[in-house]
């Protein structure tokens, strides 16, 4: 803090007995999100001489436990029958923003550690404490390499010497080079040097041959003002380290490219009924781990933190370096309303492929000195696994991930606007909605900074239904107004007025066959069915050559033959019915066809009278006994009968 300029070395004073009553005191965050959750002293000592760890302080940090002014909970007035006000609990200045476990085990980690005191000005380390191995002369310290040996004590490392003499470290304990740290124990200034000693580069606690997976690190935290944000989202409420003592349970992991997710509600505080989600905030085992962060609203499963809408134009993309927590800053802050579900969900890879284990609160017992609690319910915490969802509710677990918000003033609605729907001249909404379709509202609401927020209902439920979110659910055809209500107390509302459009199943025609002679025209008619079906356009063809359709079904016979015609909808030309064309020849023809007949039919009983060949050639000859006058009147008789025949023909004809 003093670091960032943020406050004066000389006025920063931050109180102990604040930090260690409410760690082993526990009280549900203001949002009353982790009731339930706490850590408990389980040994035969009192609160303030059982101690901790820095792993489990950087959680209870990170739950805005501590870091309150000294003046708010002086360390002298604190005893083990101390009684604190409930609401000095989270009356903190400063809010941990990261905290980076950097493994003494890691490449250039010396260097880097002393980047990290040049940045942050300090480093906390645990070590094994044992008077035998301090030399009070020169305030000089070193314990041999021992993986085997729990660390006792925590000390602030702020710099470093070098050149430190390996000479000026006890006779009996020294190690080989020069150099040490320079660190800052808890002892008050009359002890060691002003408060201070060294410890050299080869004591157990920071030597990189320390094969203890928590014995050889250095802690690194980031803080800012406590007024950086105003709330913060979180189940995680016990300081456990779950993943430290068991780092290959399974519990704690996802597959590489997998992801973890918190679902929160928006909790409204006095006149507060909107808050901005401005940063997200999740904790990792692992080193060098990519993630990408998405944040989803308007949830349409509790079991799927993915099934919302997503929030962020752009997933917020990056990579950690150490092991530790992280909070990210959203470019773009998510408008949050009280009452509204939204998830954090984090996608976490590693280059290596390997899996991801992230830090989860759990209840368990470390040791015989500490126990953690953790209430966690369902539909809070997730992992993927397998490509699914998984609640870690079953496991009594919580992934470490939070959110934070700032409050609102609110903002009362002045205009809504629907997208996605029409307007007619007059500016009224419509829609039109076939009873199959599936349509969500879509409405904005002015000013921007306004709460998004409506209701919804419906004029008609058995046309259409409509849910909380504007979803749309067709039940019959017809008509129904949806109108969208704000939820500020503006009473604004918006309008459409929904034709629900029954579709199409069958088409039905005038006629299946007809029979038409050349150049007659005949008018086809289509019924859609069920009855009331949406008047959809409907297309015609004809096939082959004897006869045409336009696009209204009106036929033409062209030609003498068959054709068969075809309507079909536009939208789906499997809904179709057929009606075949029978086209014979026109009148004119026919009668050419009856006389030519009937002259046939003369010749044939002439000749059937008997014309012997002459030699000459075929000459007709008279009946044995005829005269010629008898011949000729004979022959005109039959023409005459002939042509009555045709007439008459004619007539009937016409008349048909």
């Amino acid at each position: 803090m003093v670091y960032k300029g943020l406050y004066d070395a000389a006025s920063l004073d931050l109180s102990e007995a604040q930090l260690t009553y409410f760690f082993y005191h526990p009280v549900p965050d203001p949002l009353g999100n982790t009731k339930g959750d706490g850590n408990y002293n389980i040994s035969a000592l009192d609160f303030m001489a059982v101690g901790s760890n820095t792993i489990f302080s950087t959680f209870a940090l990170a739950n805005w436990i501590g870091a309150a002014q000294e003046e708010a909970a002086p360390f002298e007035g604190l005893s083990p029958d101390t009684v604190y006000d409930e609401g000095l609990a989270y009356a903190d200045v400063a809010h941990l923003q990261n905290a980076y476990w950097i493994n003494f085990k890691d490449v250039d980690s010396v260097n880097v550690i002393k980047q990290m005191i040049l940045k942050y000005g300090a480093a906390a380390i645990n070590l094994y404490w044992g008077n035998r191995y301090y030399n009070g002369d020169t305030f000089a310290y070193y314990f041999p390499l021992d993986s085997s040996q729990p660390n006792n004590h925590s000390v602030t490392v702020v710099g470093w010497d070098d050149n430190f003499p390996k000479e000026k470290f006890a006779a009996e304990y020294r190690p080989k080079e020069d150099g040490a740290w320079i660190a800052k124990n808890s002892y008050g200034a009359s002890w060691g040097d002003g408060g201070y000693f060294y410890l050299s580069y080869e004591d157990s606690s920071v030597n990189s041959g320390n094969t203890s997976v928590n014995r050889a690190r250095a802690y690194v935290f980031d803080f800012e003002p406590a007024d950086n944000y105003d709330y913060n989202y979180q189940y995680d409420g016990s300081a456990g380290a779950f993943n430290a003592t068991n780092p290959d349970s399974p519990l704690t992991k996802v597959d590489s490219g997998g992801c973890i997710a918190n679902i929160f509600t928006v909790k409204g505080q006095g006149k507060v009924h909107t808050q901005t989600l401005r940063a997200v905030s999740f904790a990792l085992l692992d080193t060098a781990v990519s993630y990408r962060i998405q944040v989803y609203k308007n949830l349409s499963d509790r079991q799927d933190p993915a099934s919302g809408t997503a929030a962020l134009l752009e997933p917020v993309t990056g990579g950690t370096s150490y092991a530790g927590y992280y909070t990210i800053p959203l470019d773009t802050p998510v408008l949050l309303e009280e009452g509204e579900t939204f998830s954090v969900v984090i996608q976490l890879e590693k280059e290596s492929g390997g899996q991801v284990n992230f830090f989860v609160d759990k209840s368990y017992q470390n040791g015989n000195w500490i126990a953690f609690t953790n209430e966690t319910q369902e539909g809070q915490s997730f992992r993927i696994l397998d490509g699914e969802w998984e609640d870690l509710a079953k496991y009594g677990i919580t992934a470490r991930v939070k959110a934070f918000t700032d409050a609102g003033e609110l903002v009362q609605a002045e205009n809504i606007i629907l997208q996605g729907v029409g307007q007619d001249i007059e500016g009224n909404y419509f829609l039109n909605l076939w009873s199959d379709e599936v349509y969500t509202m879509q409405a904005s609401v002015f000013p921007a900074a306004a709460s998004q927020r409506l209701t919804w209902e419906t004029s008609d439920a058995s046309v259409v239904s409509v849910s909380e979110t504007g979803a749309l659910s067709p039940v019959s055809g017809g008509t129904a107004v949806i109108t969208g209500r704000t939820s500020d107390g503006s009473g604004l509302t918006v309008s459409c007025k929904v034709h629900v459009l029954q579709r199409a199943k069958q088409i039905v025609l005038s006629e299946s066959f007809l029979e038409l002679e050349e150049g007659e025209r005949a008018l086809l008619t289509a019924e859609l069915l069920p009855k009331g079906a949406y008047p959809e356009e409907i297309l015609w063809e004809s096939s082959g050559r004897a006869a045409s359709v336009d696009e209204s079904g009106a036929v033409e016979a062209v030609k003498k033959g068959e054709a068969i015609v075809r309507a079909w909808l536009k939208s789906d030309e499997s809904i179709c019915a057929l009606c075949h064309i029978q086209v014979s020849g026109s009148a004119k023809e026919e009668t050419n066809r009856v006389n030519a007949g009937a002259k046939e039919d003369s010749v044939r009983a002439v000749e059937e009278v008997g014309a012997p060949e002459d030699k000459q050639g075929v000459q007709p000859l008279r009946a044995k006994g005829a005269k010629t006058s008898d011949f000729i009147i004979g022959r005109m008789g039959i023409w005459i009968a002939v042509l009555g025949i045709g007439g008459w023909l004619l007539q009937w004809r016409k008349r048909r």
